[in-house]
């Protein structure tokens, strides 16, 4: 019941706060009442609402033009003017594609992206505390698949997989976008078809099964980096008329729970009176992707891949001059995706995972992949719906540059989506469209904007 009276109260000070004299006096009442006593003392002596009320009047007496990140003035004063963003650069540079949430399998000719195509690779650990013994005689060694509820490509198709043995060596953690890793398709090691969202569990060769327990029982010190060296694992490779690329469930081990079976393991089944069933984790895993170029890439839109194909940046013009003001109340950059053409371009019964937030990380031009992969974007858009666009509220940036002097160095947007497995794509319109509504753009709103 109290809310609305402190809103109108707040609203009140707030107006009032615009008053010069009125400001000129919380002034004079601040500089008394810390030479008196410090704010801690005063919470001992007025009430909380005079307290409340004294906090409101402490903030608003700042002045905004001296700190550079606050604006405070009416509204009636602001002005607003775009600029370009500039030009999308293409970056050669290939994200990471292994040890992620969940690992893409399968292959899908996209209509707007080309066609992607996934191999599934991994390992199982070596760990005896879960499996305690070689798996042999009638014993069995399975592959369980858990997939999650996204799929890219046709929802209606069915899925077919073959399991083949790799022949060179890999970690996950080094795995990028583009990578090819010699298979050996003279044996096959499994196979399994798939319909929809289910979870899948594959019998596996009993020859490799073989390979696999000399390293399981081995007492050698150097067991794990041979391990690594001389086991590549497996590949599961989507076989020719695939429409679709599925979503294994890889979730790490160290989140893991004894009963929790909606990940991807290996499970061994003994063959003794108990009918025991043993399940061991992944080791190691990842995906080795590829894309064609589409049959007619429209030189308006740029595509944005979270599998990072290859990496997308701007840099925008951002100086005193081009913003035209040091008392800045928003700085936006927009970009637009060609939402109609995202939308029409499919099949029925065919679906894309849809884009809802993009990122731009800021960084200079050393080690791109890693700083996207190890740290959180710098700003975060979420989609508008009604028009298509990403607006990015870079004021910070812009005071920045302003009262810092940041624009030295790490001048450079990369546009970046959520990398986890799940394979992202979108179209942008880019400098060359011909409707300078949705080019990029930096909208500025400030006070005695330069036009």
């Amino acid at each position: 019941m109290y809310q609305p009276n402190l809103q109108n109260i707040i609203r009140k000070l707030q107006e009032a706060l615009n008053n010069k004299a009125i400001r000129s006096f919380c002034n004079k009442l601040v500089k008394g009442l810390f030479v008196t006593k410090s704010t801690r003392d005063l919470s001992g002596i007025l009430s909380p609402a005079a307290l409340a009320v004294f906090c409101i009047l402490l903030a608003g007496c700042e002045d905004p033009g001296n700190v550079g990140s606050r604006f405070v003035g009416d509204e009636a004063d602001l002005e607003t003017k775009t600029l370009p963003a500039g030009a999308f650069d293409l970056y050669p540079e290939n994200g990471f594609s292994g040890n992620l949430r969940y690992m893409p399998i399968g292959r899908y000719d996209d209509p707007l992206f080309g066609e992607f195509t996934a191999i599934g690779i991994l390992r199982p650990s070596i760990d005896t505390t879960r499996v305690d013994a070689p798996v042999e005689g009638d014993d069995l060694f399975q592959l369980r698949l858990v997939f999650g509820s996204q799929v890219y490509g046709d929802t209606t198709g069915t899925a077919s997989y073959d399991i083949y043995r790799l022949n060179g060596t890999w970690r996950g953690n080094e795995l990028r976008f583009g990578d090819d890793i010699p298979l050996d398709e003279s044996q096959k090691i499994g196979e399994f078809s798939v319909e929809g969202r289910d979870t899948v569990t594959v019998e596996l060769d009993e020859s490799w099964v073989g390979e696999y327990n000399e390293f399981l029982v081995s007492g050698d010190d150097d067991r794990e980096e041979r391990y690594r060296q001389e086991f590549p694992g497996l590949a599961i490779v989507p076989s020719d008329g695939n429409s679709k690329v599925l979503f294994a469930d890889m979730r790490p081990s160290d989140t893991e729970d004894e009963n929790d079976m909606d990940y991807v393991r290996f499970v061994a089944e003994r063959d003794d009176e108990e009918g025991t069933v043993q399940y061991q984790t992944v080791f190691d895993w990842g995906s080795l992707n590829s894309r064609s170029e589409p049959d007619n890439p429209d030189d308006h839109l740029t595509p944005v891949h979270n599998s990072y194909d290859y990496l997308i940046s701007l840099e925008p013009d951002l100086n005193e001059e081009t913003l035209g003001s040091r008392n800045l109340a928003s700085v936006r950059l927009m970009l637009f995706q060609n939402q109609d053409l995202l939308e029409s371009s499919l099949p029925a019964n065919h679906v894309r995972p849809g884009v809802n937030q993009l990122g731009i990380h800021i960084i200079d031009s050393e080690n791109v992949s890693e700083r996207i992969f190890s740290h959180p974007p710098d700003f975060i858009a979420s989609l508008d719906s009604t028009d298509g666009s990403y607006r990015f509220d870079i004021t910070d940036r812009a005071n920045s540059v302003l009262f810092n002097n940041s624009n030295s160095g790490d001048n450079r947007f990369f546009i970046s989506l959520q990398a986890n497995g799940l394979i992202y794509s979108t179209l942008l319109f880019n400098q060359d469209a011909p409707d300078e509504d949705v080019r990029p753009k930096i909208k500025i709103t400030a006070k005695s904007v330069d036009k």
